[in-house]
């Protein structure tokens, strides 16, 4: 019999597969669970040299999974400006002002999650503002959504864009420093060189430590492609085994013949088919409501993404691909059809990532049918719901259709999209339990479990991970109180006091006590 490293101690313990909790031990030898039962069935493992936590009151979930992470974006953010509070453009000027007194002349000054859409001025700070604030700085400020920023002359300068190109905002024929689409993502890969290496490291560290904070064990990193420079995708490669945390690469590229000379079994995660609806490239079937000149746009052509997803099926990948609106969606969706049709064989867990731009009844019951995973990002409804009633109007009520996607038999499993929300899934479990239309709203323990065994699910490891099991990794996090009879208007507010992962105790809340408990060890 294996001897047990750590005993948590008559905890609540969560079964996500019934949705209930058992007072109970669980035990863990090395980075696997051994035993979960009563003292007398995990009393046998004990040593001298096991540790006994003692979470009486106390619950215990699988270690959390996010879906869907930037995580070195999510570094750099981590480092950058936050803007998200800024209520006018003076404020947003008056944070890049400071930050420029305290860098070198000729650094770079980036700005996180601003939505101009909350600024009393209804807009982003132009280039002339952001010389004034900054100048002799590189400057570029992000929108929320990572879809369109805002940059100085000193960046525009660096970026070499005509004012004649699709996407660079000009008033009488100059740019005004706002891009949008195309020219925004190729400047983002162009600025990351900007920023030092140390810089981009330092940040995935600071990443997995917030994450581990809010009780996650398991992150799925999206890097590279129109997002971010492909030197993401080899920083998180090479920093894989040093990371606190277990992650899971998708490299977000079209290139078939490079991730299958990587050796991944897996490509995408937000390449684009769409943009986002917070910068009017959601591709919608109807115009927006407040901008009635466009429905968004599709990066792809249809025969060219066909060729694309036919040539990640024939090789036997698993596939992600952005979609946040109905159209987008309808584009993927006819792409997988065809490729999964031609060789049915096989469930290889192809996912939408996002899909919460009004999607359909219809599509959900062709996803169900090819079995096509639903990643999506409640925490959207916690930030973005302003938002949504500008650019929908009342058709604002379909966002995020959970229950709807349920109905129809579709798996779904959560994330945050960090950088653009934060490494929280309980703010996402909270989303999703308090949804403002109530008909989509989700038991608790639904939603519960797209943060654990669905997520798990929905990249292969669901053996691993994702349930507390004998068997399973040591992946573990230990809530203050128990979730599924917390009321669901406070779920956010749940407290994280330990986080485990594979055995070790990489997370401990400061205000959180564990007795060290006691079992008498039958073996002596």
């Amino acid at each position: 019999m294996t001897d047990a490293t750590l005993i948590l101690r008559h905890g609540s313990v969560v079964d996500v597969e019934s949705g209930r909790s058992q007072l109970a031990s669980v035990a863990v030898a090395g980075e696997r669970i051994v035993a979960i039962g009563d003292d007398a069935q995990v009393a046998p493992l004990l040593t001298e040299r096991t540790t006994i936590l003692n979470v009486s009151g106390k619950t215990v979930v699988p270690g959390f999974i996010d879906s869907h992470v930037h995580l070195v974006s999510t570094g750099l953010a981590l480092q950058g400006l936050d803007l998200r509070c800024a209520r006018n453009v003076a404020e947003v000027l008056e944070s890049v002002a400071d930050r420029a007194s305290a860098q070198p002349v000729g650094t770079l000054i980036r700005g996180w999650h601003l939505q101009e859409n909350l600024l009393a001025e209804n807009r982003f700070p132009n280039r002339d503002e952001l010389d004034s604030a900054a100048a002799g700085h590189y400057v570029q400020l992000l929108r929320a959504d990572g879809h369109s920023s805002a940059v100085n002359s000193f960046a525009l300068e660096y970026l070499g864009f005509q004012p004649t190109m699709s996407g660079v905002e000009t008033e009488s024929g100059v740019p005004t420093g706002v891009l949008r689409g195309e020219p925004h993502y190729q400047s983002v890969i162009m600025i990351d060189k900007i920023e030092r290496p140390e810089v981009r490291r330092n940040g995935m560290m600071k990443a997995c430590a917030q994450a581990m904070q809010s009780g996650l064990t398991s992150i799925q990193c999206l890097e590279g492609g129109r997002f971010s420079s492909e030197d993401d995708v080899f920083a998180v490669l090479a920093a894989q085994h040093e990371l606190p945390l277990h992650t899971l690469l998708w490299y977000q590229t079209t290139d078939v013949a490079r991730v299958k000379e990587l050796g991944l079994p897996r490509i995408g995660g937000c390449i684009l088919i769409d943009g986002a609806p917070g910068s009017y490239t959601g591709a919608l079937f109807e115009p927006y409501s407040d901008n009635p000149s466009t429905n968004g746009v599709l990066y792809f052509k249809d025969e060219d993404l066909e060729a694309f997803v036919l040539a990640v099926r024939r090789e036997g990948l698993q596939l992600a691909m952005h979609a946040t609106c109905q159209r987008a969606v309808e584009q993927v969706l006819r792409a997988y059809e065809r490729a999964l049709d031609s060789r049915p064989e096989g469930n290889l867990r192809w996912r939408i990532e996002h899909c919460y731009g009004m999607p359909t009844a219809e599509q959900f019951e062709r996803m169900a049918e090819r079995q096509i995973i639903f990643s999506t990002q409640p925490a959207f409804l916690h930030f973005r719901l302003d938002m949504y009633r500008r650019r929908f109007g009342e058709r604002w009520r379909q966002v995020h259709p959970h229950r709807l996607a349920l109905e129809h038999g579709v798996v779904i499993a959560g994330g945050s999209d960090s950088y653009v929300t934060p490494l929280d899934p309980l703010l996402g479990i909270h989303c999703a339990v308090n949804h403002p239309t109530e008909s989509q709203r989700v038991p608790v323990a639904e939603a519960l479990r797209w943060f654990t065994i669905n997520a798990a699910f929905a990249a292969f490891e669901e053996k691993d991970k994702g349930s507390i099991a004998p068997g399973k990794l040591a992946d573990l996090t230990v809530l203050g109180r128990n979730i599924l009879t917390e009321p669901q208007e406070t779920i956010k507010d749940i407290p994280v006091d330990l986080t485990i992962v594979a055995g070790n105790i990489r997370y401990r809340r400061k205000e959180s006590h564990f007795g060290s408990g006691h079992l008498s060890n039958r073996k002596e």
